[in-house]
């Protein structure tokens, strides 16, 4: 694959990704054409809403003209957190201590990604009313990474 897809910085496109504990912005080449092109196809993003708990978790849209828009896929979020890891598999930052965002060095040693997500949901227990809490948790090598 050519050109700087993932979480590298792409100059040419004018293209920095996010790597922060709650907010994961990345792209890649579903095209094959070696070039980043402004749509949602090529440029993917997920973040935790600021307002809450509990949260929404967004996800990043972008129209013809290269606007980007946060649109909600998944609501009563009590935690959303990106953990990124090095090929030794030792976390980006270390110690990985909330809140943090990568920089342009640490984003480009990124070699697998942890989400962790807790969902709430209140429904009806034994004695009434109670709240139920779920956590769930999912790691993502991603490929054709600059440098595997």
């Amino acid at each position: 694959q050519d050109g700087d897809f993932g979480f590298v910085d792409n100059a040419e496109a004018g293209y920095v990704p996010v790597a922060s504990d709650t907010e994961l912005t990345f792209t890649l080449d579903a095209n094959g054409d070696g070039v980043l092109q402004n749509n949602s196809d090529e440029r993917q993003g997920f973040r935790l809403s600021t307002a809450g708990p509990p949260f929404t978790i967004e996800q990043m849209t972008i129209d013809g003209a290269g606007g980007v828009t946060w649109v909600p896929m998944a609501r009563d979020i009590e935690s959303l957190h990106f953990f990124y890891f090095d090929t030794t598999g030792a976390p980006l930052p270390n110690p990985a201590t909330p809140p943090y965002t990568l920089g342009v060095t640490q984003r480009g040693l990124i070699r697998r990604v942890v989400i962790q997500l807790t969902v709430s949901e209140t429904g009806d227990g034994l004695s009434g009313e109670r709240q139920f809490a779920y956590t769930l948790s999912s790691a993502v090598t991603p490929r054709n990474l600059r440098g595997l």
